[in-house]
């Protein structure tokens, strides 16, 4: 989908924000079934996006909101069953206890006392209302695990500490430079995943963050190739500034008798959307 079909499909506004938990990018990275950028992408994106979907009540509001929709809006074909393994009941996902397969969806929220986010659910509603709604006897949504539990011991406590009520150790998604990004055919799932692993290292390196291109993708799982392929693009959209620190004299000659060492680049995350 482009980025005219997926603002007319998600009708976003300027503070339709959500956070994501920091933790993500080490948990999907040591999953030994994602072994691709793509795999890994396309977990961190979906993972988002239900998230989002969630957290403003879009399931039911002109759309269900389909695991094949959601395919379709990650920029693959809503019949391709090579992802499923990641999204599927006790696929991936539900394994590394971020998501919950469940038919109950949110149908509005509210902030309540102490600025408590409340829900009104499918399940709440009368009969009257479901049947206009007309909810498919298949349907079912993923429920974002971390929005509302971020550990096991607090979802075993029914503690609502998840990313909906407590923001320490996240990072930001925002839906309009998701529809930008991912809505466009250069930038896809992994230039995404790629801009948001760099503003979470940004958050913690107000300066910009210094890294190899060997040490970034130890960190993230995406090739050498892949993060100078959409390092470029994403700077030349305006997203990214790419500082490229070059050589320094490190007062050690090397074997060609060169005391020159040259410096990894710098990533600076440039607010945008």
């Amino acid at each position: 989908m482009n980025q005219k079909q997926l603002n007319k499909l998600l009708s976003p506004n300027d503070r339709e924000e959500i956070y994501i938990p920091n933790e993500i990018f080490k948990d999907i990275f040591n999953s030994e079934q994602l072994k691709s950028a793509k795999s890994i992408a396309f977990t961190y994106n979906y993972y988002c996006l239900i998230t989002y979907l969630y957290r403003y009540c879009k399931y039911g509001q002109g759309e269900f909101f389909t695991s094949e929709l959601i395919k379709e809006i990650l920029g693959y074909a809503g019949n391709n069953k090579t992802l499923d393994y990641i999204i599927k009941k006790n696929g991936i996902l539900d394994c590394l206890q971020y998501t919950l397969t469940m038919r109950n969806f949110p149908i509005s929220y509210e902030m309540g006392d102490y600025n408590i986010l409340n829900f009104t659910m499918y399940s709440d509603l009368d009969l009257e209302t479901k049947i206009i709604i007309n909810m498919s006897k298949n349907f079912k949504i993923k429920y974002p695990v971390k929005a509302f539990h971020r550990t096991e011991e607090s979802r075993d406590e029914n503690l609502n500490d998840g990313t909906f009520y407590d923001i320490s150790n996240t990072h930001l998604f925002d839906i309009n430079i998701f529809i930008d990004m991912v809505g466009n055919e250069e930038i896809g799932t992994i230039g995404f995943y790629l801009y948001q692993y760099l503003k979470y290292k940004n958050d913690l390196f107000k300066g910009g963050y210094t890294v190899s291109f060997e040490k970034l993708e130890k960190e993230c799982g995406v090739s050498k190739n892949t993060i100078m392929k959409y390092s470029n693009l994403l700077e030349s959209k305006g997203y990214l500034d790419v500082i490229n620190n070059g050589y320094r004299d490190d007062h050690r000659e090397n074997d060609e008798g060169n005391s020159k060492h040259m410096f990894p680049n710098t990533y600076k995350v440039l607010c945008k959307g």
